[in-house]
């Protein structure tokens, strides 16, 4: 089968019993393109829109470590949108009508530190669109610092200021193959270059665990809405770098899409959003492994395109912004949160 086509996956140890169905994505043909599947043009970024009313909050998309875009990132600040870490998703979604913005965060702190400068971030995009919250749609570890930045913030209200956060394959029980790296030594080498790689220890199981029963229960009475995205695929659609990680955490925990296992990302009964989507760890941000050969991938990048409208429109509906009623309007740019 090909790697897009819907399938059950295998129950590994310490899942639940039943099989999860990832779920068919429905390849549209799109007329306008070619039988080449040509990319959209590097250098188109839509601005952030702050004269329209907006559906609903802004979009923050929060990457996760290691960010691979970093050079790209670096020489156009970001706004290359097809080399951007979410590739196109910002575009997408502000054709769509929504506000949207990326946010970027050390690239292999530890989740304290990133946490503190995604609070920043978020900061930054409030004072610029006068919005009273946002949405948070959080790539792998990006999750785990979204966690950790609402609990350290629960006595100072910022939480307020977030009214849902969406994770895509976030390793919040930590990842098996983080404890591998920690066993060989990657971390060290990491700092004996002058790398900060602490954010490699906190994706490791133990830590997670940690920070799971300390925050739990505050999370459930917090008021911020959570969804929890999973994915997989199999070892053969696996993009080849990942392999060796999928091979280390397949046997630990079963299915998974070459970094995080679906036992892993779907968090817990109460936060998970199916279906189990049918994609490796650069999938999910839009990005495909060219080895594969997919004939037309731009069919392939409207289908992930088209699962984060759709969380985007589900969040649109569950806060909707009303202009004509005061309660619910944008408010003036607020002061700047604590």
């Amino acid at each position: 089968r090909g790697p897009m086509e819907g399938r059950e996956t295998t129950a590994g140890p310490g899942q639940h019993e039943e099989q999860l169905m990832c779920d068919t994505f429905d390849f549209v043909p799109d007329e306008n393109i070619g039988s080449e599947g040509e990319e959209d043009s590097p250098m188109e970024s839509p601005p952030l829109d702050i004269g329209r009313t907006p559906k609903t909050y802004p979009f923050v998309l929060a990457h996760g470590i290691a960010r691979f875009d970093i050079l790209s990132f670096k020489l156009f600040r970001g706004k290359t949108e097809s080399l951007h870490y979410f590739k196109n998703i910002r575009k997408r979604l502000c054709e769509a009508g929504f506000q949207c913005e990326p946010s970027s965060v050390s690239w292999t702190a530890g989740v304290e530190q990133r946490s503190v400068e995604l609070k920043a971030e978020i900061q930054r995009i409030l004072r610029q669109t006068g919005a009273d919250k946002v949405h948070i749609i959080a790539h792998s570890m990006g999750g785990l610092d979204a966690r950790h930045m609402l609990y350290n913030n629960r006595d100072n209200g910022f939480h307020r200021r977030v009214a849902s956060l969406t994770t895509i394959a976030t390793p919040h029980h930590g990842s098996p193959f983080a404890d591998t790296m920690s066993r060989v030594g990657l971390g060290t080498l990491l700092a004996f270059l002058g790398i900060n790689a602490e954010g490699l220890n906190d994706l490791r199981p133990p830590r997670c665990a940690e920070f799971n029963a300390l925050a739990a229960e505050w999370e459930r009475t917090c008021g911020v809405e959570f969804r929890a995205v999973a994915a997989c695929q199999p070892a053969k659609s696996i993009t080849p770098f990942l392999k060796p990680a999928y091979k280390v955490i397949h046997k630990a925990e079963g299915d998974n899409d070459g970094l995080v296992s679906v036992q892993s990302a779907r968090w817990c009964d109460e936060y998970f959003h199916p279906p189990v989507w049918d994609a490796d760890h650069l999938n999910e941000v839009n990005w495909w492994a060219l080895a594969r050969g997919m004939p037309r991938p731009r069919a392939f990048h409207r289908a992930i395109e088209g699962r984060y409208l759709d969380l985007a429109s589900l969040l649109a509906e569950r806060f909707p912004l009303d202009p004509t009623h005061p309660a619910t309007a944008p408010s003036p740019p607020p002061p700047p949160p604590p």
